[in-house]
C-alpha cells in the first residue's frame, strides 16, 4: 500500500515538473506580460469620442476608461467584426429579411354593456303620487303587462268623474263618451282598466300601472309616498337577452378595425371558453381625454350568463393590404433612440461574420415586428437577437453605434465666420460694449439651462438692444470689415431666435448665436470678464454644440436639467482668416470707414 502512494506522488511531482517545463515562463516573462502598454488606447465606454493613451476617467461623465480593441483598417467606420466566441455569449441570432403581408394582432380589453336599442323607461303620463311599489329593489325581471305601482292622480280621479257624467247622456251625446274614455287612454290606461271603471260605477282613488316591456329593472326613481309630476321617468327596464361588448382602441390601432372584422374575446368567469363576434360598429369619434375610440360587437345572451360591467379580453387578427407586401422585422432587431431606429445587418460574401450598421426608417408598429419603410431589402441578413450587445461592442471599438453614430464622422464643427487677431487694437470702449452683449447672453443661456421658454423669450429684447449698441465706427479697417461679417451673423441667428416658437427650436437658433459671439470675443476681446468654451458632444442628435460661460462648471443648455452637466471645458479650434484675404484688408486705406 505505501509502495502505491509513494507511486502515485513519484507521478504527481513528475507531471507538475513536466507542466513547469513545458508550458511554464520566466518570472520576467510573466512581468512583461502583466505591463499594461502605456501607449494603448482608452476610451468611455458611454462617450467614444473620449480617447487617450493608458487608464483614467472620462473627463465628461466620470467612468472609468476601458481599452478600445484593435481596429481592422480594411473594415469601414460603419462595420464591426464578430467572432464565434463572442456571438455565443451575446445569444446573437440572425433571420434573411422578407416580404409579407402585414398582419397585426390587436389585444383589446372590453366589458359587457346594455342594448341600448333594447333599454326603455316607464314614464309617468300625469301628475301624482306613489301609493304602493310592487317592484321594490333594483335588478328584479318583468314581465310585460306586470303591475309596477298603484298611484293617485286628482287629475285621474276627476277624469273618471267626467266619465261617470258622459256615460248618463251616452244616448244623446255618445260622442262626449267617446272623449271622457280617449282621455284615460291618453294617460296609458288600458281598455280593461276603463271597462272596469265603467263597471263598478265608482271613482277608483288609485290605478295601477303596468310595464310596457320585459327585461330586468336596472333603474327606480321613486319610492312609496313620492310625488311625480307628469313626464317623470319612474323605472328603466333593459331587455338583457342580447348585449352589447364594447372594447376600447387606441387611435393608431383604428385604421386596422374595420366593421365585419372577427374578435376573439373570453370571459374572465370563463378564462378558457373562446367565443367570437363581428365588429359591428366602431365610433365616428376619438375621446378627447384618454385618446381611445369604442368598437362594439353584440352577444346573444337568452341564458343570461353575460352580465352588464363584466371584463372580457378580446383579439382581433388585421391584415393590412392596402399597400401589398413590405417588409417586417421583429422588434427585438431594432434598437431606437429618439428619432433614430438601427438594425445590424450581416455583411454577406465575407468568411467572418462581420455586422454592418444601418438606420431604418420604421412604419406601423405590429405588436411583435415593424414595417420597414426604408433602409433594408429582401433577402438581406439582419440579427433579430443580440443586437444590443453588437452596438455595445461597436461603441467601444469607436465604431459607428446608436449613441456614437456621428462621433467619429465630425471632429469639429465648421466655423460659420472668420476669426481675427483684433485685441491689441481694439477700443476698450468697444470690449465694453461686447461684454454687455456677452452678459446679455449669458441670461438668455441661463433660461435655456431653465428649460424656461417664457424667461427666455423675455430674455431676447435684452440681447438684441445690446446688439444694436455696438457701435462698429470704433474699429478700422480690416477689424471694421471682420465686424460686419460678425454682425450679419449675428442678426440672422437672433432674427431665428425671435421666431422660433418654442424651447427647442430656440435651443437650434441659440447655436449659431453662440458660435459667432465666440468667434467675435477671441477676435475683439472682452472687459474684465473670463470667458469659457464648452461643448457637449451629445447635443442635437450626437453632433455636437458650443457655448460659452463665465465660469467653469458646466450647465448643459441644449439639454437642460435632462443632461444639465453633459460637456466640458474645451480649447476650441478657430478658423483664422485666409493669408489672401488678410492681405487685403491690410492694403485697405487706414482712414477707411464703410
Amino acid at each position: 500500500m505505501k509502495k502505491q502512494i509513494a507511486i502515485i506522488i513519484l507521478v504527481f511531482t513528475a507531471g507538475i515538473v513536466a507542466g513547469w517545463y513545458f508550458f511554464g515562463t520566466s518570472d520576467d516573462e510573466h512581468t512583461h506580460e502583466a505591463v499594461v502598454d502605456k501607449d494603448e488606447v482608452h476610451t468611455c465606454p458611454m462617450h467614444p469620442q473620449i480617447r487617450q493613451d493608458g487608464f483614467g476617467s472620462c473627463p465628461i461623465c466620470g467612468m472609468d476608461l476601458v481599452p478600445v480593441d484593435a481596429v481592422d483598417e480594411s473594415e469601414s467606420f460603419t462595420e464591426i467584426r464578430m467572432s464565434e466566441t463572442a456571438i455565443r455569449l451575446a445569444h446573437i441570432r440572425t433571420m434573411k429579411v422578407s416580404s409579407q403581408i402585414p398582419e397585426k394582432k390587436l389585444e383589446l380589453n372590453g366589458r359587457i354593456e346594455t342594448d341600448e336599442r333594447r333599454t326603455s323607461t316607464q314614464t309617468a303620463h300625469l301628475p301624482g303620487r306613489i301609493e304602493r311599489l310592487y317592484i321594490t329593489y333594483t335588478g328584479e325581471f318583468v314581465r310585460r303587462g306586470q303591475r309596477l305601482a298603484s298611484i293617485y292622480s286628482p287629475e285621474l280621479v276627476a277624469a273618471q268623474r267626467e266619465l261617470f257624467e258622459a256615460l248618463k247622456h251616452e244616448e244623446t251625446r255618445p260622442v262626449l263618451v267617446r272623449a271622457a274614455r280617449q282621455k284615460l287612454k291618453q294617460w296609458k290606461l288600458t281598455d280593461e282598466q276603463i271597462r272596469q271603471i265603467e263597471e263598478r260605477g265608482e271613482v277608483q282613488s288609485e290605478i295601477d300601472i303596468y310595464a310596457d316591456v320585459s327585461g330586468v329593472v336596472v333603474r327606480r326613481n321613486v319610492t312609496t309616498g313620492d310625488y311625480f309630476s307628469a313626464g317623470t321617468v319612474l323605472f328603466e327596464i333593459s331587455d338583457l337577452s342580447k348585449v352589447w361588448v364594447v372594447f376600447e382602441a387606441y387611435e393608431e390601432d383604428l385604421s386596422w378595425i374595420n366593421v365585419g372584422d372577427t374578435v376573439t374575446f373570453s370571459a374572465g368567469e370563463r378564462p378558457g371558453q373562446k367565443m367570437t363576434a363581428r365588429v359591428e360598429f366602431v365610433d365616428p369619434y376619438v375621446d378627447e381625454r384618454t385618446r381611445i375610440a369604442r368598437v362594439r360587437t353584440s352577444l346573444d345572451n337568452r341564458d343570461g350568463r353575460f352580465r352588464p360591467g363584466m371584463f372580457l379580453n378580446g383579439v382581433i387578427h388585421s391584415k393590412f393590404d392596402q399597400f401589398g407586401k413590405v417588409i417586417t422585422v421583429p422588434k427585438t432587431a431594432v434598437l431606437w433612440g429618439g428619432k433614430t431606429s438601427v438594425v445590424y445587418v450581416k455583411k454577406p460574401g465575407v468568411e467572418e461574420t462581420i455586422f454592418q450598421f444601418r438606420e431604418v426608417v420604421l412604419g406601423e408598429h405590429l405588436g411583435d415586428s415593424y414595417i420597414i419603410l426604408d433602409g433594408l431589402k429582401e433577402g438581406e441578413e439582419i440579427a433579430v437577437h443580440g443586437a444590443f450587445s453588437i452596438d455595445a461592442a461597436a461603441q467601444l471599438s469607436g465604431k459607428a453605434s446608436l449613441m456614437g453614430r456621428h462621433l467619429l464622422e465630425v471632429e469639429e464643427i465648421e466655423f460659420i465666420v472668420d476669426v481675427g487677431d483684433f485685441k491689441d487694437e481694439t477700443p476698450e470702449a468697444f470690449k465694453a460694449q461686447l461684454s454687455k452683449l456677452f452678459t446679455a447672453y449669458l441670461s438668455l443661456s441661463e433660461a435655456l439651462i431653465e428649460t424656461d421658454y417664457a424667461a427666455a423669450n423675455n430674455a431676447l429684447p435684452d440681447v438684441e438692444a445690446a446688439l444694436n449698441e455696438m457701435d462698429m465706427t470704433l474699429l478700422a479697417s480690416d477689424a471694421h470689415d471682420l465686424w460686419m461679417e460678425h454682425l450679419d451673423a449675428l442678426e440672422k441667428a437672433m432674427h431665428d431666435m425671435k421666431d422660433a416658437g418654442d424651447i427647442e427650436h430656440l435651443r437650434h437658433a441659440f447655436e449659431p448665436f453662440s458660435d459667432v459671439l465666440a468667434a467675435s470675443v477671441e477676435s475683439f476681446g472682452v472687459k474684465d470678464i473670463e470667458v469659457y468654451h464648452q461643448f457637449c458632444p451629445m447635443a442635437f442628435d450626437d453632433r455636437g454644440a458650443w457655448w460659452l460661460s463665465d465660469t467653469a462648471l458646466i450647465a448643459n443648455p441644449y439639454f437642460g436639467d435632462v443632461m444639465l452637466r453633459c460637456g466640458e471645458v474645451k480649447e476650441r479650434e478657430f478658423k483664422k482668416a485666409a493669408p489672401e484675404k488678410e492681405s487685403a484688408r491690410r492694403q485697405q486705406e487706414p482712414g477707411h470707414v464703410h
